[in-house]
């Protein structure tokens, strides 16, 4: 009877370890086009981030995100954003990956405002069965400042 139950025991745990979250972070770098609903002029923006993510599932993760965006605008203003907040991910193909998250972002530079904002992502992923993976990926930004912001850039970096 001991030997049953210390059996049943020791297979729940190893089922339980099975399905536990799988803990990843990434980095990434991007370039890419700043503009605002006042001024039109595209100017060139700069991104770098980390993400801190749990796998829910196969597919779908979630997690934080910090980020520290450089986004000049017209008038030789220097509009700088720390960015902290909320990102979803799910995987859409095999190496094909979309998120989505709500973000608060702080104003530094020309800037003292602390609007909020909404971060996606739509990328590819090399090696998507390994644990280190180059991506590439095309963000879009939008930041609910005075003017509205938009950031459109070309981000690759590293997920771990």
């Amino acid at each position: 009877m001991v030997a049953l139950l210390t059996a049943a025991l020791v297979g729940a745990s190893e089922a339980q370890a099975e399905s536990s979250p799988r803990f990843g972070w990434q980095v990434s770098g991007a370039v890419g086009q700043a503009a605002s609903d006042r001024d039109l002029d595209e100017d060139t923006s700069r991104l770098g981030s980390l993400r801190f993510l749990i796998a829910a599932n196969e597919r779908q993760r979630f997690g934080l995100e910090l980020a520290s965006i450089d986004a000049e605008r017209g008038g030789g203003l220097d509009i700088r954003y720390t960015a902290v907040g909320i990102v979803l991910e799910t995987r859409v193909r095999q190496c094909f990956f979309a998120s989505i998250g709500a973000l608060g972002y702080f104003g530094s530079g020309d800037n003292e405002d602390n609007p909020f904002g909404i971060a996606s992502m739509w990328g590819w992923e090399a090696n998507p069965d390994k644990r280190q993976k180059l991506f590439v990926a095309l963000r879009s930004d939008v930041i609910f400042d005075d003017p509205t912001t938009r950031l459109f850039s070309l981000a690759v970096g590293l997920r771990f």
